[in-house]
């Protein structure tokens, strides 16, 4: 008989080591324009200054991890570094927090079960979910789950449920299939009480009239918006698309990249448990996700992505190890059993360690990936430029082919410098209420061509305009 009770702590400090090991190989080596607008919000918040409640030139995808980086930012570490510390632990934290709950109610075998899943999981999904990147900021609310399941007054646990659940959806919708189940598996015995319907809807609709009205105010600030929302779409070609290519979605979120050939017999498995148990609750719950998950593939906003840890197609699904979580703890499984599915998901994953990890330029990604210390120097060089020459505005003309480089470029010596200059990109600025600033003083035109710099020579014609050629881009 198993002894899971001493498996706690030992567990606990192995996926933290884990998680520490893949932010020092990767994520604190590499990084990308997209993160670097996260640096921006961190920086402004630690400056005292206010950020929108989305990315900057969007009116989607909330910012949440800036908030939890804003101290240590003020306390004087670099949000470069910061970020996907913070990122990495708020993809961690429903996992613990689970186990730990788990744990306190003398479920032991469900408190081991909760912190193997992701010591079994690949190096991607530790990369990918620690990219400040608004990847888990959804599925980072649910480690108020367990406390809240664990309230003793009924009302009180319903209500939160609601706001919890909406709060979560709205932030990041690839918490719905999580949703879904916590839902099911929480609500399932008072099936025929009133109360629970409405105090569910009485937390969840005010949630969803809020960001209704968070999300018009961002589409009429001042400059509009350079990334509106996409226009959701469900047609059977996605769908036929996506059936047939579901391993894009399961890309590092399976033992080993195992996808279908393990998850398969795992589901089976689970449903067999479920029938021979009589666990109605548990395969209503499972029948629900795959039903969630399979109609999503006709989404087109779901085929977004690449084969690549940047941009990956797996962000969308990336509920499915809490999934697993929530879904397996809840069956009785013989300790033989437990340790042959525990040793197949091992030998799996064992095929993930060593992987190389890429940080190749895929020529289709729509993002910039860059080794940091390369950054750093390329920063070193523009900031020495630009107090030598005493530069007021440094002006970005790399677009479409440079914006990536330029967007890193900047943000990187903005937030590093005491007295940063005023940078902006015109034909790409993310932050819009620059392009109403009123531009003085020298200028450092970065990128573009001759032609370019002539004519914002003619546009400001008060002002000094002082080229600079692309090369510092192409080093």
């Amino acid at each position: 008989m198993l002894n899971y009770r001493k498996l706690f702590w030992p567990l606990c400090v192995l996926l933290l080591l884990r998680s520490g090991l893949e932010l020092w190989q990767y994520n604190l080596r590499v990084t990308d324009n997209d993160q670097s607008l996260y640096w921006l919000a961190a920086h402004d918040l630690a400056a005292g200054r206010s950020i929108p409640a989305f990315v900057y030139g969007q009116d989607y995808n909330y910012f949440v991890e800036p908030w939890l980086a804003a101290l240590p930012v003020k306390a004087g570490l670099s949000p470069v570094y910061v970020l996907p510390v913070a990122t990495a632990c708020m993809a961690l934290l429903p996992f613990l927090m689970f186990a730990w709950y788990a744990r306190r109610n003398n479920l032991h075998g469900g408190a081991a079960l909760w912190l193997l899943i992701p010591l079994l999981l690949p190096s991607g999904w530790y990369i990918v979910t620690a990219m400040p990147r608004g990847f888990v900021n959804g599925l980072f609310l649910f480690a108020c789950w367990p406390p809240v399941q664990n309230l003793a007054r009924e009302k009180l646990r319903w209500l939160l449920s609601g706001i919890l659940a909406a709060v979560a959806f709205c932030v990041n919708a690839n918490t719905l299939p999580l949703a879904v189940a916590l839902l099911v598996l929480t609500c399932w015995p008072h099936l025929r009480r009133g109360a629970m319907y409405f105090l569910h809807l009485a937390g969840a609709v005010p949630v969803f009239v809020a960001h209704h009205f968070i999300t018009q105010h961002a589409q009429q600030q001042a400059g509009g918006l350079l990334h509106p929302k996409w226009t959701l779409q469900w047609t059977a070609d996605y769908f036929a698309q996506g059936i047939t290519h579901i391993s894009q979605w399961l890309r590092w979120l399976v033992p080993g990249n195992a996808s279908l050939w393990l998850l398969l017999p795992l589901l089976i498995l689970l449903t067999w448990l479920c029938i021979y148990q009589q666990r109605r609750s548990l395969l209503f719950a499972l029948a629900a996700v795959l039903l969630v998950l399979v109609l999503s593939l006709g989404i087109n906003k779901l085929h977004d992505g690449r084969e690549h840890l940047h941009y990956p197609f797996s962000r969308m699904w990336l509920a499915l190890p809490l999934l697993a979580g929530a879904l397996a703890e809840r069956v009785k499984l013989h300790s033989r059993i437990a340790l042959s599915v525990f040793a197949v998901c091992a030998v799996a994953a064992c095929f993930s360690i060593g992987a190389p990890h890429t940080n190749s330029q895929a020529p289709e990604l729509p993002l910039r990936i860059m080794r940091i210390d390369s950054l750093k120097a390329k920063s070193d060089e523009l900031t020495l430029f630009i107090r030598t020459e005493k530069i007021n505005t440094v002006v970005g003309l790399g677009y479409p082919e440079w914006v990536g480089d330029q967007q890193l470029l900047f943000h990187y010596t903005e937030i590093n410098s005491v007295s940063a200059p005023l940078f902006v990109i015109p034909e790409y600025e993310r932050r819009r209420t620059l392009l109403s600033k009123e531009i003085q003083g020298k200028i450092l035109v970065l990128g573009g061509d001759e032609g370019k710099w002539i004519k914002m020579g003619e546009i400001q014609r008060k002002v000094n305009v002082c080229g600079m050629s692309g090369a510092l881009l192409r080093k």
